[in-house]
């Protein structure tokens, strides 16, 4: 059996999600393999990062902090309470949390009328109408492709979009107003953010706070797999 199979995902998937984050952190390429971690010291770097993939683990931090979490039984890289303790005798650590990471290969199948782009009135109207913290983790802001289903009346249900990272990933947020959710708001239009970053040769990415189910059902509900998680604390010298 091909070591990189993974149900719902193509072969060649996450060999390539393996380059994007050996890129991303620094590894040589092929240094990510599963069931194996590596260390990256990073100068200047300002946190411990810890992202497992497919069972294969990378933990990013800078000097001094590296020896620490080298040290740690690796049950523990992803708690980032346990982190924060080992760090804090010459640190000062802020867990910043844990994230699903979920991705898709192939066009979602559905319905995707309806959908328009979003214009900076739906951007304003879309973050009076959700909390801070949920208008954070969604990531909108700054995302350059996004698009929305409003109501008859103009109003903005909900908005999804993507972000490339890597030059091989579409990083997709959704986010859906407050007075209008659980009616397939978020799947009409986060379905076509994906396609869309899938139209364009990308692997989507939908990473989730742990413990946001409704975002991970939603992932579920758009076919997405889960390979893996990221854990980062944030880092001050002290």
């Amino acid at each position: 059996m091909d070591s990189n199979a993974i149900p719902h995902l193509e072969a060649s998937t996450l060999p390539a999600l393996f380059e994007v984050w050996e890129d991303a952190t620094g590894l040589a390429r092929g240094a990510l393999t599963r069931g194996n971690t590596r260390f990256v010291e990073r100068l200047g770097f300002d946190a411990a990062v810890t992202v497992t993939l497919a069972g294969a683990r990378v933990v990013v931090a800078p000097h001094g902090a590296l020896a620490v979490l080298e040290a740690m039984p690796a049950a523990l890289l992803h708690d980032t309470a346990a982190i924060e303790e080992a760090l804090s005798r010459t640190w000062i650590p802020e867990a910043v949390g844990t994230a699903e990471l979920w991705y898709r290969d192939s066009p979602v199948g559905g319905p995707d009328d309806r959908v328009s782009r979003v214009t900076e009135t739906d951007a304003a109207a879309m973050r009076q109408a959700v909390s801070a913290e949920e208008w954070d983790e969604a990531d909108l802001a700054d995302m350059e492709y996004r698009w929305v289903v409003r109501d008859p009346g103009g109003t903005p249900l909900a908005i999804a979009g993507f972000t490339v990272w890597m030059d091989r990933v579409g990083q997709i947020g959704v986010i859906t107003h407050g007075d209008h959710r659980g009616q397939g708001h978020a799947e009409r239009v986060g379905r076509f953010a994906v396609n869309s970053a899938i139209s364009m040769g990308l692997i989507a990415q939908w990473r989730t706070r742990v413990g946001n189910d409704a975002s991970s059902k939603l992932a579920r509900t758009l076919g997405f797999t889960q390979l893996g998680l990221q854990s980062t604390v944030a880092l001050e010298e002290d």
